[in-house]
């Protein structure tokens, strides 16, 4: 998703919260799920921008720790039942979508 999208469907789930706010009791952990998982999408998405135009590697370690924090994040809301849809992290695949090159995956489209 671009950083556009994600930054407009965060707006939009913070609007919504706040309108439920005031009309419905909003689940406090399931708020915080989405919203933790929205912004360490969005960081991981502008990493891999930064780490394509730098290429350094700061920038590789940085885009590898977001790799594993979103694996664990993936991980740990499987273990606990919940969807990725919960905590926005469905749809990325962190290895194509983070850390794969394009020699990468054409090595692996030959396996």
């Amino acid at each position: 998703m671009a950083t556009a999208q994600v930054k407009a469907k965060r707006l939009a789930i913070r609007i919504a919260s706040f309108v439920c706010a005031r009309t419905i009791p909003v689940n406090l952990y399931e708020s915080y799920c989405l919203d933790l998982g929205t912004l360490v999408r969005e960081i991981a998405m502008d990493a891999k921008e930064r780490h394509q135009k730098q290429n350094t590697e700061f920038s590789s370690g940085y885009l590898i720790g977001m790799y594993r924090i979103i694996t664990l994040m993936q991980q740990q809301a499987e273990a606990f039942g919940m969807s990725l849809e919960a905590i926005n992290l469905d749809g990325l695949d962190p290895e194509a979508d983070l850390i794969s090159s394009p020699l990468h995956k054409a090595t692996k489209d030959e396996e």
